[in-house]
C-alpha cells in the first residue's frame, strides 16, 4: 500500500484542477458515464436488492470514476491520483478486526459478509447532533447505558460556560476537552468506564483543538477512534490531512466518514450510491482510515431513509462486501425526531437495509440532524437491537418488511414529525425516559413485531 508520503507527493505534484473544474468537467461526466457504462439503476420494488450483479457493477463503476477522478485537495488545486492497481492493493491492507474500549468494556469490529451471522458492532452516538450544554452529559449517559451498545459516541456542544461554541477559537478548545470528559464520566455513571467511542472528539473542527483534546489526562484513549471527514464530493483539505497526519503518529483508531448528498453534486441515487463507493477508496488512500463510515443524505429531506436511499444504504454494503473485506458502518439518519412513531419505524428500515447487506451499524442521528436538543438515547436502543435481531436475516425477507415499515411513514417524509427535546422526552435527573415514551416504545415495538421483527424479549 501507498505511504502517507507517497499521497503527499502527488498531492504537491499532481494536475493543477480548481473546484469548478473537477465538479463539471471531470466529476460529473464521468459519474454519468460509469452509470450508463455499468447499467446502474434503481428498482423502487427492492428497497433491500438481492441482486448481486448489481453490487458488483457499482463496485466496479466506482473503481472506473475513481481511478479517473482521484480526490482533489482544495487547499493545493491539485488532483491526487491513483491507479486500480494501487487502489485494489490499499483495500487488501484494510484490517479485518478492530478493537475498541479497554477491560471488560473492550469490544471487537470483525469484517461482516452479506447476510452474515456474526452479530454486528453496533454504536450508540448522536453523532453531529447539537445538545445544550445543561443537558450533555444527561444525553451523553442516555446513549452509553444502552445495552445494545458495543461503543457510544458523543454529540455536538453548542455553548461552554454559556458562550457560543465558535470554530478556531478559545470556546473550541475548552468545549472539546469538555466532551472528552463528560464520555468518560458517562462511562463510570453507568458503570462501562472502558467503554470505548468512535468519535472521541465531536465538539471541534481545527485540528488544533482536536489535538487539545486527545490528552491522556482529559480521558483520551488509544483504544477510541477519530473521525477524518471526506469534503463533498471525493475532496479533501489542508486540515483534514493535517488531521490524518497527527492520528497515524497517535495510533488511535483512525475512520474515514463521508456524507455524499443526493441531489448534489453526486446527482442521482445510482450516482450517489457510485461516490459513496469511491469514498471507501479515498478514505483508505488519503485518510488511511482502519474503517469507513458512510451517512449518504437525501439533500431534499435531510435523512438517509427513503426508499431510494434504503436502496442505497443496502447497494453500498453490499457492494463493499462482495468485493472488499474492508470495515464499514452505515450511519442511519432519520427525519423524524424523538418520542415519535415514525423515527423507530424509519430506524428499522435503515438498520435493516445496512445489517442485511453485510453492514455494521452507527445509529443517532434523528429530526434531521440539525434540532437542539432533539436526539435520545431510547431511539438507539431500540435501533441497536432490531440491528442484532437482524443477525443472519435474508435480504429478501428485509425487503418484505422494510416495504411494511415504508407504508408507516413514506408518504410523511417531508413534513416529519420533530417530536420532543430530550428533556421533554426524558426525566433527566434519572436519565430514564417519561411514562408517555415508555408506553408509546411499547406500542411502536408491538407493531413492529406484528410485521415481522423479532424483538419480544
Amino acid at each position: 500500500m501507498l505511504s502517507f508520503d507517497d499521497v503527499l507527493d502527488r498531492m504537491e505534484q499532481g494536475p493543477i484542477c480548481s473546484e469548478h473544474d473537477f465538479d463539471l468537467r471531470i466529476l460529473h461526466p464521468k459519474l454519468q458515464e460509469v452509470i450508463r457504462q455499468h447499467d446502474i439503476k434503481f428498482d423502487s420494488d427492492s428497497p433491500v436488492p438481492c441482486d448481486d450483479a448489481l453490487a458488483d457493477e457499482v463496485f466496479k463503476a466506482a473503481l472506473d470514476l475513481y481511478s479517473h477522478t482521484g480526490t482533489l485537495c482544495t487547499d493545493a488545486h491539485r488532483r491526487i491520483l491513483f491507479n486500480e492497481d494501487e487502489i485494489r492493493d490499499s483495500l487488501r491492507a484494510a484490517p479485518t478486526r478492530l478493537s475498541f474500549g479497554e477491560g471488560k468494556d473492550q469490544r471487537v469490529m470483525v469484517y461482516r459478509a452479506i447476510e452474515d451471522s456474526q452479530e454486528p458492532f453496533c454504536i450508540s452516538t448522536p453523532i453531529g447532533q447539537p445538545v445544550s450544554e445543561e443537558n450533555y452529559l444527561p444525553v451523553v449517559i442516555s446513549y452509553v447505558q444502552n445495552p445494545f451498545a458495543d461503543a457510544a459516541g458523543v454529540p455536538s456542544l453548542t455553548t461552554i460556560r454559556g458562550r457560543t461554541v465558535k470554530s478556531r477559537s478559545p470556546t473550541e478548545f475548552e468545549a472539546a476537552i469538555w466532551a472528552v470528559r463528560c464520555f468518560r464520566t458517562a462511562g463510570i455513571i453507568v458503570g462501562r468506564p472502558g467503554i470505548g467511542t468512535h468519535n472521541l472528539v465531536s465538539t471541534a473542527e481545527s485540528t488544533a483543538a482536536i489535538i487539545a483534546a486527545m490528552n491522556t489526562e482529559f480521558g483520551a484513549r488509544k483504544t477510541d477512534g477519530v473521525l477524518v471527514g471526506a469534503l463533498p464530493e471525493l475532496k479533501i483539505d489542508m486540515e483534514r490531512l493535517n488531521k490524518t497526519a497527527c492520528f497515524l503518529r497517535t495510533g488511535h483508531i483512525i475512520e474515514s466518514l463521508a456524507g455524499p448528498l443526493r441531489g448534489g453534486l453526486s446527482g442521482g441515487v445510482e450516482g450517489t450510491a457510485i461516490v459513496t463507493v469511491a469514498n471507501l477508496f479515498q478514505g483508505r488512500l488519503v485518510a488511511r482510515g482502519d474503517c469507513y463510515i458512510y451517512f449518504p443524505t437525501d439533500l431534499m429531506y435531510a435523512c438517509n431513509s427513503t426508499r431510494e436511499m434504503l436502496w442505497l444504504l443496502s447497494v453500498v454494503g453490499q457492494a463493499i462486501s462482495r468485493n472488499t473485506h474492508a470495515l464499514k458502518m452505515s450511519a442511519p439518519y432519520q427525519a423524524a425526531g424523538p418520542c415519535t412513531e415514525m423515527v423507530a419505524y424509519e430506524s428499522a428500515a435503515t438498520c435493516l437495509a445496512s445489517v442485511t447487506s453485510g453492514a455494521d451499524i452507527d445509529y443517532g442521528s434523528v429530526a434531521k440532524n440539525k434540532y437542539f436538543d432533539y436526539c435520545s438515547g431510547l431511539e438507539a436502543e431500540l435501533a441497536l437491537e432490531i440491528s442484532r435481531k437482524a443477525t443472519g436475516m435474508k435480504r429478501k425477507d428485509a425487503n418484505i418488511i422494510t416495504k411494511e415499515l415504508l407504508k408507516k411513514y413514506e408518504s410523511k417524509i417531508h413534513e416529519a414529525p420533530l417530536g420532543k427535546r430530550f428533556q421533554e422526552c426524558y426525566d433527566v435527573e434519572k436519565v430514564l425516559p417519561r411514562k408517555d415514551y415508555v408506553e408509546l416504545h411499547s406500542k411502536v415495538r408491538k407493531e413492529l413485531v406484528s410485521i415481522g421483527l423479532d424483538i419480544t424479549t
